[in-house]
């Protein structure tokens, strides 16, 4: 009995003594001293890398690598503990699965945030087109429609928007190298689009009826709303040094037009002219 009664007692104090480390709240941090700041940094990585908020997560990959290479330096550094080649072995392993955590979690956005677009492309863009050719807005359509073809290029559905509701235009100015600009004609107070600097060859532009700006430094401004044509030129120095209160027309060789009750007169070479700007 007394050798049962000594080895329960051995059994109970060995118990104890067990479980007492393991309450210990510093026996765990005796074992890895000096790896909880270097941990630390894992965490805040892949903490700001899986932000919810955009703004809050890295903007590039250059920035995250510039802390990861931190942290890993900082995990490589050597330990003062007898066990450092088995943590060491495990922070390795730590950050491998750090690195795959985050790359997994940035193609999970990429790809929700591609979704997201592809719908917005199909459900919201393509009717909102539509909306504003309906509206005489063929501008504003036209800047949707470069929007939604960047999410779903080669699209039959945009494609057929794109053909039906633009065209293919050359634009010189007298004197060359003036910044051409466009405004939808019902929408005076929206913003100017453009299309770049004279000659401009072959350029695709929405159908429809615009205010045009052509402005070249050292000459002027000129601002009109004529018809779209496949060939459109602007005589700025022309147009520009009409006498006050005066417009200048280009003339036309073949000039031809239906009048009532008269009929079709001409063609007419008829030469430029100025006419009353009021």
């Amino acid at each position: 009995m007394g050798g049962e009664a000594l080895e329960q007692n051995r059994r109970g104090f060995l118990k104890a003594d067990l479980v007492g480390q393991r309450h210990d709240p510093l026996c765990g941090r005796k074992r890895v001293r000096g790896i909880t700041a270097r941990g630390e940094d894992v965490d805040r990585i892949v903490s700001r890398a899986l932000e919810k908020d955009a703004a809050s997560r890295y903007q590039t990959a250059s920035e995250m690598a510039r802390d990861l290479s931190v942290a890993l330096a900082k995990l490589s550094a050597p330990l003062s503990s007898p066990a450092s080649r088995e943590l060491r072995v495990s922070r390795l392993y730590a950050v491998v699965a750090t690195l795959l955590i985050v790359c997994l979690a940035g193609t999970a956005v990429w790809l929700y945030q591609r979704s997201e677009k592809l719908h917005w492309a199909r459900e919201e863009a393509i009717p909102a087109i539509t909306k504003l050719e309906s509206e005489d807005k063929s501008l504003a359509a036209f800047l949707l429609l470069k929007e939604a073809e960047q999410y779903l290029p080669g699209d039959p559905q945009l494609t057929k928007i794109a053909n039906e509701d633009t065209r293919v235009v050359s634009i010189t100015s007298s004197p060359p190298g003036a910044t051409v600009e466009i405004q939808d004609y019902l929408s005076p107070g929206s913003s100017w689009f453009l299309l770049g600097k004279t000659p401009l060859r072959n350029t695709r532009i929405p159908s429809g009826y615009f205010r045009w700006k052509v402005t070249k430094p050292g000459v002027g401004e000129y601002v009109a709303a004529p018809m779209t044509d496949r060939e459109m030129n602007f005589p700025l120095e022309s147009e520009l040094g009409a006498p006050q209160g005066m417009s200048w027309v280009p003339g036309d060789p073949s000039w031809s037009s239906m009048i009532g009750f008269v009929g079709w007169v001409g063609p007419y070479n008829l030469p430029p002219y100025y006419i009353d700007a009021n």
